[in-house]
Order: C-alpha cells, then sequence, then structure tokens
C-alpha cells in the first residue's frame, strides 16, 4: 500500500511529498498472462496506489508485432 503527505516549503510555495514506507511492486510477464488485471484488481482494491505503464524507445524488433 502506498501512502503519502504533502509538506510545503514556505520560502518557496512549492510542493513536495513524502512516501513513508514506500513500496515497488512490479508486475511482469508475457503478453495474456493477467498484468492489466491484477494491476486493475490492485488499484482498485487500494485507490492509493498508482499504477505505472512503462514503454520502451528502442526500435522494434522483427518477430515483434502490435496485437
Amino acid at each position: 500500500m502506498v501512502t503519502s503527505t504533502e509538506k510545503r516549503s514556505s520560502s518557496h510555495g512549492e510542493r513536495r511529498l513524502t512516501f513513508p514506507n514506500p513500496l515497488l511492486v512490479v508486475v511482469s510477464g508475457p503478453s495474456g498472462v493477467g498484468k492489466s488485471t491484477i494491476v486493475a484488481d490492485l488499484t482498485r482494491a487500494h485507490p492509493q496506489v498508482v499504477p505505472i505503464v512503462t514503454v520502451t524507445t528502442r526500435p522494434r524488433r522483427p518477430e515483434e508485432t502490435d496485437k
């Protein structure tokens, strides 16, 4: 479970987030095994969890296709 507390710096009015006991969860696996389902269930059960989807900028390999 990820929670945050917001702190304001009075000198510049900027906001900073602090995360007590942060937890990073990586969901990894081949296509079609249910990664998106797991992430959706997790975010539904814990609204404070923020999913992040990463992509690569490397060129597509010849055997890779969009599905």
